[in-house]
């Protein structure tokens, strides 16, 4: 899943990790709500609600994205 075997890489974890840092790019400070953030990346991408956890999960695991006890999604590191 990370990197997909079939012929469709919008459905990789890559792909939609990338979106979804540009989307959390576009919020102030680079962070949002929960769901906020996931109907900006639906605008995007169509992405279900599992693959968007999944993502969340893998930017985490490289120390790309965070969720804070509120549910507010924020980029780890944002470069000025």
């Amino acid at each position: 899943m990370i990197l997909p075997t079939d012929t469709r890489p919008e459905l990789s974890l890559y792909f939609i990790g990338a979106k979804l840092l540009g989307v959390l790019k576009t919020f102030e400070d680079g962070r949002g709500s929960f769901f906020d953030v996931y109907r900006t990346l639906q605008e995007e991408v169509d992405v279900s609600l599992k693959l968007y956890q999944l993502t969340l999960d893998w930017l985490f695991l490289i120390n790309a994205a965070v969720i804070n006890s509120e549910g507010e999604v924020r980029l780890v590191h944002q470069q000025t």
